[in-house]
């Protein structure tokens, strides 16, 4: 074992945590690593994608039945290679990826994608509001980027699931941007043609949510997006449209004033996670063309702007390792 020691706690590698998982028990490594075994198995284990041995392993291993011992998965993209107690450790760079001239399709997660799910679990199993206004997950930001209104949030799941599962499908991994990554959230605005939209920027997730798409990570944002409505002031701080106003139910001093309301329309925000390789594209629900309907090309665009975007950061000694 060749873990080195710092202040902060011994480092450990991929390879030594997973040579030591299954050269010796579970309880044996979690206390070596001054944690619990619960927090080996569910977190610092699938963090590092390191096959954790089963129930039962060391039992059936003593009398010969131990099924074969897995081999550790190749380091994927966002899969750290370091694990430290207390501290994250600088990840090394990652070999460049090449682009097949035939993908494998993967086998499709569980519906609905895991991201989608936690979004379920954490916002409509819990209440939503009801009104127009933006659903904001209270004390919880380790969410999908997803950014809707009562009214369109069934809608925007669904589609947030199908982009995932196409994007999982062709072999493209999903996630929660990993810290030890330093990627960047872009600035998204809720306007259509350019406009702010302000209501936005109450919320924002921790980290961005990013596709791994020819090992170049993609960063995926989806927005209800809003438009000026002129609402007409009515009395104690409250206002309503003015084609909802009627003279005979209000009194007093009234006036008018354009305000960002959603608009019942998604858009799809793709950018880079880069700040100095900035790239974005935007795709929008219209009455014609959904934003299902589009997936095909979507998908082409992600991984065209994937391709770019990895031999610049290569180039460049970013992220992956630079061309020699």
């Amino acid at each position: 074992m060749t873990r080195r020691e710092d202040a902060a706690g011994p480092i450990v590698t991929r390879e030594e945590l997973y040579r030591m998982l299954w050269e010796e028990p579970a309880t044996k490594v979690a206390g070596r690593l001054g944690v619990s075994n619960r927090l080996l198995a569910q977190k610092i284990c699938p963090k590092l994608d390191v096959p954790f041995p089963g129930l039962g392993y060391w039992r059936k291993r003593k009398v010969g039945r131990a099924p074969p011992t897995p081999p550790l998965p190749e380091r994927r993209p966002g899969t750290d290679q370091f694990w430290q107690k207390g501290e994250r450790p600088k990840q090394p760079p990652h070999s460049r990826q090449t682009v097949p001239e035939k993908r494998r399709r993967a086998k499709p997660k569980p519906s609905p994608h895991p991201l989608v799910r936690d979004i379920c679990v954490r916002l409509v199993m819990n209440g939503i509001g009801g009104d127009d206004s933006y659903l904001l997950p209270p004390g919880k930001r380790r969410l999908a980027d997803i950014l809707v209104t009562d009214g369109t949030l069934g809608r925007a799941l669904r589609f947030a699931d199908r982009l995932y599962q196409t994007l999982e499908a062709e072999g493209y991994r999903v996630m929660i941007a990993p810290v030890s990554e330093g990627l960047s959230r872009r600035a998204i605005s809720s306007g259509g043609d350019g406009r702010p939209g302000a209501d936005l920027l109450r919320w924002a997730p921790a980290r961005p949510t990013v596709a791994y798409i020819y090992g170049a990570p993609i960063g995926l944002a989806l927005v209800e997006e809003s438009e000026a409505v002129e609402m007409r002031y009515v009395g104690g701080g409250h206002y309503v449209r003015e084609r909802d106003f009627r003279s005979d139910e209000h009194f007093g001093p009234t006036w008018t004033v354009e305000q960002e309301h959603p608009a019942g329309r998604l858009k799809l925000v793709a950018y880079s996670p880069f700040n100095p390789f900035p790239w974005t594209q935007t795709w929008r629900d219209g009455a014609k063309m959904s934003l299902e309907s589009q997936l095909g090309p979507i998908l082409g665009a992600l991984e065209q702007a994937a391709i770019v975007l990895e031999r610049n950061l290569a180039r460049a000694g970013w992220y992956f390792e630079p061309e020699t």
